[in-house]
């Protein structure tokens, strides 16, 4: 099952999963004179993090390695930043890590003459526009006669919410990625973007689950009638099973209320379909009742752990109307004991 404390990363893992789209990134986001340097074929991902482990929430790393056409070899580092502002330390953040990544390359190549050269790149989707320097001296005030003597080094900033939809990337699979990236703190546009998402991941069908999950666990202002939509537009046949799996990834979170509603919809229909089966009115009625019963299981299975075997039989024990009432409280409940309370 997905990990979905670090949405962000997982979504940027899945979209740069495949080496050209990589490439592609790199190609597009850094300066011209800069990528026409790189040799043509894909970079190499090198695995590893270098963030600290404390700023793992707010940041996503990867290293490549690219082929220089006139020989050797050059390190592309990209950080990922998901505040919805832009951080004043991220020059300092990148200076640590370059100096972690070049650590790392000494221990490996222990008789270097040369090292080799890193470029660092701040992929940055926050709602207010990036006004910060792309230097390090910059967090050092000084006289202008100490510059020469001060540590600095320029990094290339992707500021994803100064950038047109349309051209956030040619290659389709990336572009999705990025639009879903840019509008997660822009809650007001959540909506719009969703028939151009369904277009980019048409060409991109493998990650529509990323996306999808993604958005269900990240967006506050997206309902499930686009969500099912953005479905439809990409992959018609998979709609119900999807709408299930990605349900059940993100209600071990704080799901939107969209979701746990969609599950619970799901119960009743099991319910009914339960009780027709009995053909008979107190076999639907059971049927209703197990179906209610099952989906809060689910429910609380997935929030707080195994359920005891006091709870299991709890919840089978209960009517139709306590079973309801305590579904309604799994969204706020900060422990199983919260939903059973008096």
């Amino acid at each position: 099952m997905t990990d979905l404390t670090q949405p962000h990363d997982h979504l940027l893992k899945a979209v740069l999963a495949d080496p050209e789209t990589a490439g592609t990134l790199l190609r597009e986001r850094l300066p011209g004179e800069i990528a026409a340097l790189l040799a043509p074929d894909p970079p190499e991902l090198v695995d590893g993090s270098f963030i600290d482990d404390e700023l793992r929430e707010h940041l996503t790393d990867r290293l490549y390695r690219s082929r220089l056409k006139e020989g050797g070899e050059a390190f592309i580092y990209t950080l990922l930043e998901h505040k919805s502002w832009p951080d004043r330390k991220a020059g300092w953040q990148l200076h640590r890590y370059i100096t972690r990544i070049l650590e790392q390359w000494e221990r490996e190549h222990p008789d270097w003459e040369h090292l080799p050269p890193i470029i660092g790149m701040v992929i940055y989707h926050g709602a207010t526009p990036w006004w910060i320097p792309n230097e390090l001296r910059p967090l050092m005030p000084s006289n202008d006669l100490l510059h020469p003597y001060l540590p600095n080094f320029r990094f290339v900033v992707v500021d994803l919410g100064q950038i047109e939809n349309e051209s956030l990337s040619n290659n389709p699979r990336l572009r999705a990625g990025l639009l879903a990236l840019k509008f997660v703190f822009r809650k007001g546009e959540q909506q719009g973007i969703m028939r151009l998402l369904g277009l980019s991941l048409r060409n991109a069908p493998d990650l529509l689950y990323p996306v999808v999950l993604y958005i269900a666990g990240t967006y506050e202002n997206i309902s499930e009638v686009a969500v099912r939509e953005l479905i439809r537009t990409t992959h018609p046949e998979e709609e119900a099973k999807m709408m299930s799996q990605f349900a059940q990834e993100i209600l071990s979170k704080n799901p939107p209320a969209w979701v746990v509603d969609s599950v619970r919809q799901e119960g009743k229909k099991e319910g009914k379909k339960e009780g027709k089966k009995e053909g008979r009115k107190e076999g639907r009625k059971e049927g209703k009742k197990e179906g209610a019963a099952a989906i809060l299981l689910r429910l609380l299975h997935r929030r707080f752990g195994k359920c005891s075997d006091l709870i299991t039989a709890k919840v089978n024990a209960a009517d139709t109307k306590l079973l309801e009432i305590w579904s309604d409280r799994i969204l706020d409940a900060k422990s199983v004991e919260d939903v059973f309370s008096d």
